[in-house]
């Protein structure tokens, strides 16, 4: 009985509560400039309560807040910062606030004996302690509100009817808005609990993260920060003004690019003199098809530390005829903060000069570590303090203080767990569910007229878009094929579709080769992973049916430890490492050039791999086969644009060496062993993933050919080492390199199938991410006796042809690759390339040379064109 009664009053308890806190009084008003004009996003907080809002487009604000007095601080960029001291009662308070230009000046600055610009002594200090800055906080929650409005501006004649059934129209607007709670911890996963989200139009944004993690003290998604140590060599600085706010003089330093490029910023940042961190910043990213302007507002939540209150972000999207603008608004509020316990805080004080520290390395346990004389600091402290008062900084001790400062943040820091965790994000039951009493109550930022309206009609057109999204989604999948069908909650299947282009290929053995794929997948609840599937295929020249049955039980999820069977009758390349087929099929009817020479196995093999412990994985296997040559079946091709015609399915390597491809059986064993140090890894329940790691992955292989089992007569043995990576140096860009050296341990019967077979690509268009020899025929340089091969490839945005101020806008990134090949019993092959990535977003274009023993072997050029599956390494 007492439970029942409880079932019931909580619910009840629980809507007195939310509708006590409902009733909390309010300020309200506008804010706009001397001329009666509305002042758009303009920042509202309240220092004592760490509480704020933000006007919307209007400049209208409206803030919570509890009964007593309150000063509220009312700021924009470009505009004097206004103070108001507000009485909060039983009733809500209007309060209209007008912002008047901000003045900077300009009498009093720092005259340098070179005569450069002051911005620049304001910077390099800014510069030097922004490492501090970075990590002076090791946890905090916050709460969030994000609010996203997006407008068409203009939509292409083509589209416009799709786009109307699917809501979309020009100046409709689409609004999206999230309350957040949000808990950062250094080196663990970032929580977010989504109290309440609604949108109309778009998709809810739960994840309010990818706007307020934005930080402008490093480095991010590749464009570099003014505040980067880099900053100096890609920007130039200029002091258009100061002014003075709390006492505090604040820098207005122009930031301008060197360079024209994606990877830049241009506008406005503001330096607060003295503790030479960030006060707000107005910055614009240029890229092909959009813009963005961003706007940060930074606010002291706790003595030293200041952290942005208000996101504006202003998004210009225009590609293909198609105009569109969205806007982004994020204001932070109720910030809890933890300082750094790793960091001695109470040098960086003195260092800046701030009176007033905060609590933590206020209490006496840790006065008596950080709170020292300066006679007892560190002489890397020492060194630090003594470039800091340099009245003028060089580029080469602004350098050395950052690199300093960037030591002493990381002298005491734990060295990470390999495991990246994921973000966190829970929904609210009742997120999706708030009325619009319970919007309006606990908004922050008021709604436009025109934000009002596009939630007033998601009604009829958004019902009509749900129920006539995908008629008949079967017969899309069936025609096309679909790599992931949900089945149930455990099972998927995979098909290739009727039609799908890799269904169908042809070559000179086979014919048209029809073939269709299916698969099977178990998700269990622990993790592991059962996969079957089958291939099935139809050779219409040789009139021989194929196919091949394969599992896979992934029984150790955490270990990526897995067992496997496959066995079938199919069609081989000779080389794994081969022409693709699509490009065969091209080649042959449309040229007569039948490059991929093929034989027949009938197999089954057996595969193990496992982690031994993190980064070090073994795998084995064992395969039995029965070889068989093949001979071309037809003739038939639709053109020959250059006369060719059609060689016998033989490689011109071997052409007078046919016991090299002559029937045979061969009991094959092998083992693979990988090693890559500190590997970094995300677990998905008990599921391990691979991520990265910033040291290079060593390899062993090694492979048998035992006689006698079952008829085999195959007699011979591999082994080869390796070592690759691929890495980012800071403004360098990108680097990967492979080497591997391998030899032959025994070659009693070695047959062609078995040689070292060598990625090649000769031909002048080619699919994009095959990095084999470009001035080599196919199976030219495949070989049974020792080897080394090596690769180098380097890409940039600006290398050569991205210096030139017309393409320096541009998405291409230019790339230098150089590869070389050392065999036993023959000359060296080395080859250099140059090339162009993302041509018209989706090409690469390259020119290659090449030489054998010193001398030119072949030059020539390269299109790539974007295909799944054409990945190809050495």
């Amino acid at each position: 009985m007492k439970q029942t009664a409880l079932r019931i009053l909580l619910p009840v308890i629980l809507l007195l509560v939310v509708w006590h806190k409902g009733t909390a009084q309010s300020v309200f008003g506008t804010i706009k400039d001397k001329q009666d004009e509305p002042i758009p996003f303009a920042s509202v907080y309240v220092p004592s309560l760490q509480k704020g809002t933000t006007a919307n487009l209007s400049g209208e604000y409206r803030l919570n807040l509890p009964e007593g007095e309150h000063e509220l601080v009312f700021q924009y960029l470009g505009y004097k910062t206004v103070t108001h001291k507000v009485l909060v009662g039983p009733q809500d308070v209007e309060l209209h606030v007008t912002l008047t230009v901000q003045h900077y000046n300009l009498a009093e600055v720092i005259v340098t004996a070179s005569g450069e610009d002051p911005a620049y002594y304001i910077m390099r200090k800014a510069i030097s302690l922004s490492g501090y800055y970075l990590k002076q906080v090791s946890e905090y929650k916050a709460g969030v509100y994000l609010k996203g409005t997006g407008v068409a501006l203009k939509i292409p004649m083509l589209l416009r009817r799709q786009m109307k059934e699917d809501g979309i129209e020009v100046g409709k607007y689409f609004v999206t808005e999230t309350i957040s709670k949000i808990h950062y911890k250094t080196g663990e996963p970032l929580k977010t609990e989504v109290i309440s989200t609604r949108s109309a139009g778009f998709e809810e944004q739960a994840d309010p993260m990818q706007f307020v993690a934005l930080s402008l003290y490093q480095d991010i998604s590749g464009i570099i920060s003014p505040l980067s140590r880099n900053a100096f060599t890609v920007y130039r600085f200029k002091l258009e003004g100061s002014f003075v706010e709390n006492g505090h003089t604040i820098n207005k330093i122009r930031v301008i690019p060197r360079r024209k490029g994606q990877d830049l910023y241009s506008g406005t940042i503001f330096i607060r003199e003295g503790g030479w961190n960030l006060h707000s910043v107005d910055l614009k990213v240029e890229q092909n098809m959009f813009s963005i302007n961003i706007r940060q507002l930074f606010q002291e939540v706790k003595p030293m530390v200041w952290m942005p209150v208000s996101h504006d972000y202003d998004v210009h999207v225009e590609a293909m005829g198609a105009e569109a603008k969205f806007r982004y608004l994020v204001t932070v509020s109720d910030y809890e903060i933890s300082m750094n316990p790793t960091l001695d805080h109470a040098f960086y004080a003195r260092l800046v000069q701030e009176e007033q520290l905060p609590e933590e390395i206020q209490e006496p346990e840790i006065k008596t570590v950080t709170n020292k004389e300066p006679a007892a600091e560190s002489a890397r402290q020492q060194q630090i303090q003594a470039l800091l008062a340099e009245e003028e900084l060089s580029n080469k001790q602004a350098r050395e203080l950052n690199r300093l400062v960037r030591m002493e943040t990381n002298a005491n820091r734990v060295k990470p767990s390999l495991e990246v965790k994921p973000r966190n994000t829970e929904i609210s039951d009742s997120a999706r569910t708030r009325s619009s009493d319970y919007w309006q109550q606990f908004r922050p930022v008021p709604l436009t007229l025109e934000e009002q309206a596009s939630f007033g009609e998601k009604t009829a057109d958004t019902a009509k878009t749900d129920t006539t999204a995908r008629k008949m989604p079967w017969l899309n999948d069936l025609v096309f094929g679909e790599s992931k069908i949900k089945l149930n909650s455990r099972w998927t299947m995979g098909y290739n579709g009727l039609i799908s282009p890799s269904g169908l290929s042809f070559n000179t053995v086979d014919g048209f080769l029809y073939e269709q794929k299916f698969t099977f997948q178990n998700d269990g609840p622990s993790g592991r992973r059962f996969r079957t599937g089958v291939d099935m295929s139809y050779a219409f020249a040789r009139q021989r049916p194929g196919g091949k049955i394969h599992a896979n039980w992934q029984y150790d999820p955490f270990r990526r430890a897995s067992v496997g069977i496959e066995g079938g009758r199919k069609s081989a390349d000779f080389s794994s490492a081969g022409i693709h087929p699509l490009m065969n099929s091209i080649t042959s009817l449309f040229n007569r050039q039948n490059y991929m020479k093929l034989y027949e196995k009938d197999y089954v093999k057996l595969t193990h791999t496992t982690d031994l412990v993190n980064g070090l994985t073994l795998g084995v296997s064992a395969e039995y086969a029965r070889r068989r040559p093949l001979e071309n079946q037809t003739d038939f091709f639709l053109a020959s644009i250059t006369g060719q015609r059609y060689t016998p399915n033989l490689p011109e390597a071997i052409a007078g060496q046919p016991a090299l491809v002559a029937g045979h059986r061969a009991m094959l064993l092998g083992a693979n062993l990988s090693y890559t140090p500190r590997h970094f890894y995300r677990l998905e329940g008990r599921r391990k993933t691979m991520l990265y790691s910033r040291y290079p992955t060593f390899g062993l292989r090694w492979q048998q050919a035992v006689p006698g089992f079952d008829g085999s007569t195959a007699e011979f043995g591999l082994l080869e080492a390796s070592v690759k990576q691929g890495f980012e140096l800071r403004l360098a860009g990108n680097f990967s390199y492979t080497v591997a050296a391998g030899m032959f341990t025994d070659t009693t019967a070695l047959f062609f199938a078995d040689y070292r077979h060598f990625a090649t690509d000769p031909l002048w268009i080619g699919i994009s991410g095959r990095q084999g020899f470009r001035g080599l025929g196919f199976y030219e340089r495949s070989t049974n006796a020792a080897y080394l091969h090596a690769r180098l490839d380097y890409s940039h945005s600006r290398i050569l042809i991205k210096r030139l101020p017309f393409l320096a806008g541009s998405l291409i990134r230019e790339s230098l690759s150089a590869a070389v090949l050392l065999q036993e019993g023959r000359q060296p092959y080395v080859e250099a390339a140059y090339g162009l990535n993302q041509l018209f977003l989706l090409f690469t274009a390259e020119v290659y040379t090449s030489f054998t023993g010193g001398r030119h072997h072949h030059s020539g050029i390269r299109i790539a064109i974007p295909l799944s599956g054409g990945e190809v390494r050495l």
